[in-house]
C-alpha cells in the first residue's frame, strides 16, 4: 500500500513540474525575460501544491471516534 501512494506521489510531483516548466517556457517566449519565466515557474508549481495540499486535506476520511468513552461530557476522567 505504501508503494501505491509514493507512486501516486511521484506522479503529482512530476505534473506539477512538467506544468510549471510549461508556464515557464510560455512566460519566456512571451515576454524574453528570463528572470520573470523563473518567477512563473516557481508560482505554478507552489499554486498547484498547494491546491493538492488542499484537496488531499479536505478529501481525506475524518477520524472515527471511539466507542468506548473514557471521558465524560465535561472532559473529566470516567474511570
Amino acid at each position: 500500500m505504501v508503494g501505491a501512494s509514493l507512486s501516486d506521489a511521484a506522479v503529482a510531483v512530476a505534473t506539477m513540474l512538467v506544468l510549471s516548466v510549461i508556464s515557464g517556457f510560455l512566460a519566456a517566449a512571451v515576454t524574453g525575460d528570463r528572470t520573470l519565466a523563473m518567477t512563473t515557474m516557481d508560482t505554478v508549481f507552489s499554486l498547484i501544491a498547494a491546491e493538492r495540499l488542499l484537496r488531499v486535506w479536505l478529501f481525506s476520511p475524518k477520524p472515527v471516534s471511539s466507542i468506548n468513552r473514557t471521558c465524560d461530557q465535561q472532559g473529566a476522567y470516567a474511570g
